[in-house]
C-alpha cells in the first residue's frame, strides 16, 4: 500500500451487490498517532463493519493509482459486525493481521490504576 494519499482511490466492487464496508477515518500525515511493528509511522485507513453481517473483504483493491486500482488487494480477510480494521499505507507489501487494542477508558473519563505489591 502507498505511502502518500493526495490522489487516493478506493475500489470497493462489492459495493455494487449492496454490502457496506465503511471507510470510517484516513489518517494522511501519522507523525505519531500509531507505530507499525518495524517502528515507523505510516499513513492508514480504518475499515468499519456497520452491518448485523460479516462481510467478506477478500481481493478487494487499494491504490492510488486510477488506472491500478488493485495495487494493493486485501487478502482473505472478513470484517464481522461492528467490526474495525486498520490498513497501513506503508508501501509494504504484508497481508498479515496485527492485534490492535483498544482502550475502555474513555476521553474525559476519570480513572485509577493501581500498582501491585508483588
Amino acid at each position: 500500500v502507498l505511502r502518500h494519499f493526495s490522489k487516493l482511490s478506493f475500489i470497493f466492487f462489492p459495493f455494487l451487490i449492496g454490502q457496506t464496508i465503511q471507510i470510517n477515518e484516513v489518517v494522511t500525515s501519522n507523525q505519531n498517532s500509531y507505530y507499525d511493528e518495524d517502528g515507523d509511522t505510516p499513513d492508514w485507513i480504518e475499515l468499519y463493519n456497520p452491518t448485523p453481517n460479516s462481510i467478506s473483504i477478500n481481493n478487494w483493491g487499494l491504490s492510488d493509482n486510477i488506472a491500478d486500482p488493485f495495487k494493493w488487494r486485501f487478502p482473505n480477510i472478513t470484517l464481522n459486525s461492528e467490526q474495525y480494521l486498520l490498513a497501513m499505507a506503508s508501501d509494504k507489501d504484508r497481508t498479515d493481521i496485527i492485534a490492535q487494542w483498544e482502550t475502555i477508558i474513555n476521553w474525559g473519563d476519570q480513572w485509577n490504576y493501581f500498582i501491585g505489591s508483588q
